[in-house]
């Protein structure tokens, strides 16, 4: 199949793109590589990019069905005002003009209805914000109960600004955050009773529900991990029609994968995770294959490892999160490497 020259392509041509549509609504690893390749070789697309991303996000239509009785009554309001406007002087006109006229009756009331419908159901529904970061930015958001979210780079975050007290509060994630939940319980109220004091992180793997505490989500690369710094977390899926459930405590790591049944719990380090909230790439111990995918994801570089066995290697280092190519230097000092870099494209030997 051949791939369109996007270097060329508008905002109207992004969102007529089917393939990039399909990324935004359902990414895959592949698409994912593909578009983070792309965004590093076009960082003059960039702007472009995300307001087209924001659009597919925001305004996809989804039509809902009428049903049968809804459909009966608006035939009856399209022919009573179609009758109304059978005057005798109408009569001369052709019969083909007269039927478009009630087609374009019919357009224009239907056009109302749904208009009217959109506005009604606008009013309605609590507003929806959706975050998202470039390759070469973090942000700190405050959520509505006070919450505080940091967005690592070339990630996203959406929730509703109306969290009621008789609701949990729920975020969507999709590529890294870390949270500092806010404890929402008034004085003297049973928590396990208020289901605002529920604070739930929706990911496409897992769900992680939490009560005052601070954790990292990760889900990259069609996982999620979560390291849990403080408190208490409660991880919950859904596979094979069985729900599955696990207690975190302060210091672990739990990897989700769809193709593996259950939790993989480590012990780590959690200063390893949520260095990036204070400017730095903090590496312990770390496999390069791990190194790469973190800068990949992080700066929309693509990575060629030409001696695949060098993956297992493990290597420790810290240096700013301005300055990833740093890691590539010390990488090429410590193992003996040649590292060729032409703008997002690295190709290790």
């Amino acid at each position: 199949m051949e791939i369109p020259d996007y270097s060329d392509y508008s905002f109207d041509d992004f969102l007529m793109d089917a393939d990039f549509r399909a990324w935004v609504t359902h990414p895959t690893p592949e698409t994912q590589a593909f578009w983070s390749g792309y965004m590093a070789a076009h960082p003059e697309q960039q702007k472009t990019v995300e307001e087209a991303i924001w659009a597919v996000q925001h305004l996809t239509i989804r039509p809902h069905p009428f049903p049968d009785e809804s459909q009966q009554r608006i035939w009856q309001v399209l022919d009573q005002h179609y009758d109304q406007q059978r005057r005798p002087e109408a009569a001369v006109v052709p019969l083909t003009t007269t039927r478009w006229g009630r087609w374009r009756v019919a357009a224009s009331l239907a056009g109302g209805l749904v208009l009217a419908g959109l506005g009604w159901y606008a009013l309605r529904q609590p507003a929806t914000h959706t975050i998202q970061t470039a390759y070469t930015e973090t942000k700190q958001i405050t959520l509505p109960d006070q919450s505080v979210v940091t967005l690592n780079r070339n990630s996203s975050l959406t929730y509703h600004d109306d969290w009621s007290a008789d609701a949990p509060r729920a975020v969507w994630v999709t590529g890294e955050a870390f949270f500092a939940v806010h404890r929402q319980a008034p004085a003297g109220v049973t928590l396990a009773r208020q289901p605002a004091d529920r604070f739930i992180v929706h990911t496409e793997q897992t769900d992680v529900e939490v009560l005052g505490t601070q954790f990292d989500v990760n889900t990259r690369r069609g996982k999620t991990r979560v390291v849990l710094n403080e408190g208490k977390v409660k991880l919950t899926r859904q596979r094979a029609g069985v729900e599955e459930s696990l207690l975190m405590q302060p210091g672990d790591r739990v990897e989700v994968e769809p193709v593996r049944p259950g939790f993989v719990r480590q012990r780590v380090d959690v200063r390893q995770y949520d260095a990036w909230r204070n400017g730095q790439l903090r590496f312990d111990q770390t496999s390069i294959a791990d190194i790469l995918t973190t800068l990949e994801d992080t700066y929309g570089w693509r990575i060629s490892l030409r001696n695949p066995r060098l993956g297992a290697q493990t290597f420790t280092a810290t240096v700013p999160a301005g300055q990833p190519e740093l890691v590539l230097t010390l990488l090429a000092e410590s193992f003996n490497l040649h590292i060729h870099r032409t703008g997002g494209v690295v190709t290790i030997d």
